[in-house]
């Protein structure tokens, strides 16, 4: 006689194996949710991290421009030894065509709000080939990182040395120039109430300041890695002693 099928016994084993896959599983879903959260910890710490490097490089980004003004009010007075130079001159001998243009105003009393008076620099620069009507480099920058040296005299100097980063709206890059000029005075000091004004493709500075100036002839460069963006002699320029002085730079809209 024929032994009828066993049918397959159930019962522990197969309890157990349901029980080894379901913590199998567990432990997967366990190491997924360690993974994840490692994941947010490591993304939490990077934004972090950017936002941080954001903030100090919009704060450096303030610092670098304190007299950019956003209504067209001063943004920043000085007082105390100042140097002011307007210029437009070839870039090189050879180029009847390209000219650096622009204005440098520095001060060893320049104030903007909540700021203390300290040294300052703004350095206005561009670069147009006006036989083509066209612009190669539009600057502006601003720096704490000059030493302006000035004698009272009728044949004094006031000599601004120091670096300077200029951002150059076309490009969007900066630039970190070198600046080493040299105001020679050419008569003696007058008292005066005077205002000027500078503009770029990108830029607008009115000053406006009162004082005993020197007018003078100025020499020197304002270079990047050796690169001359303004290379002259014999600009004219003016440097003194200011009693109360303001500027206004405006940043035009492209």
């Amino acid at each position: 006689m024929q032994k009828p099928a066993t049918r397959p016994k159930s019962g522990p084993t197969t309890h157990v194996r349901t029980d080894r896959a379901r913590a199998a599983r567990g432990k997967r879903v366990k190491m997924a949710g360690i993974v994840a959260l490692a994941l947010w910890v490591g993304l939490i710490a990077a934004a972090h991290v950017y936002y941080a490097r954001l903030d100090a490089s919009t704060a450096a980004e303030a610092r670098a421009s304190a007299c950019l003004s956003h209504d067209g009010t001063p943004a920043c007075t000085y007082t105390g030894d100042t140097a002011v130079l307007s210029f437009r001159v070839p870039v090189t001998a050879d180029d009847p065509c390209t000219f650096a243009k622009g204005a440098i105003l520095a001060a060893d009393q320049m104030q903007a709000q909540a700021r203390s008076p300290h040294t300052h620099a703004i350095v206005l620069l561009y670069q147009e080939d006006e036989c083509a009507h066209q612009v190669s480099f539009d600057g502006y920058g601003e720096s704490d990182h000059v030493t302006l040296i000035v004698t009272d005299d009728a044949s004094g100097l006031a000599t601004l040395t120091g670096e300077v980063r200029l951002l150059d709206r076309m490009s969007g890059e900066p630039f970190d120039m070198t600046v080493d000029l040299t105001w020679t005075a050419a008569g003696m000091g007058v008292r005066v109430a005077d205002a000027a004004s500078a503009e770029s493709p990108s830029y607008r500075l009115s000053l406006q300041q009162g004082g005993t100036y020197y007018v003078s002839t100025v020499s020197g460069t304002i270079a990047e890695d050796g690169n001359a963006f303004l290379e002259g002699a014999q600009i004219r320029g003016s440097f003194g002693n200011t009693d109360t002085g303001r500027v206004t730079v405006v940043a035009k809209l492209l």
